[in-house]
């Protein structure tokens, strides 16, 4: 019987040059850890060099703004501890990831009659000819969709 191997058991370049990436921004990770305060570092979540700028994701507004204040230790810590070179730091909020159900939808509202009919006489006296064709389509678009014709 025989065993089955993990995708990444095997040997393959590009799994391996990003596998190479990826131990190398956790250990850049580690070095930015390990220069800010425990509750700051809690906060970071990733980091990734591209083209001598650090970024640098944490999870809200709040500690990223705490975060731009260590910038300089951070730089110092990781030109001097890892083989990035990195001039600048950014940091990035990472956006929490939104469920969207399809069968969801939201019940249009229609205006009522009078609204529409206020609408449809506003067009008339409109100051300007733009403005009453925009009202004019307006309401005839809300009749057709409230089923008043």
């Amino acid at each position: 019987m025989s065993q089955f191997k993990p995708v990444l058991a095997y040997p393959n370049r590009a799994s391996s040059y990003f596998l190479g990436r990826i131990a190398i921004q956790k250990k850049i990770l580690a070095e930015i850890r390990a220069v800010l305060p425990e509750k700051l570092a809690a906060q970071t979540q990733a980091c990734v060099v591209e083209k001598r700028k650090l970024l640098i994701y944490v999870n809200s507004a709040v500690w990223a703004s705490k975060l731009r204040f260590y910038s300089r230790t951070i730089l110092t810590a990781v030109n001097g501890k890892t083989d990035a070179t990195v001039d600048l730091v950014q940091i990035r909020l990472l956006m929490p990831r939104q469920e969207h159900h399809c069968s969801e939808h939201k019940a249009t509202k229609i205006p009522s009659a009078e609204t529409i009919e206020l609408l449809h006489s506003s067009a008339v006296h409109a100051p300007s000819e733009r403005l009453a064709e925009a009202l004019q389509n307006l309401s005839v678009t809300l009749k057709r969709l409230s089923g008043q014709n």
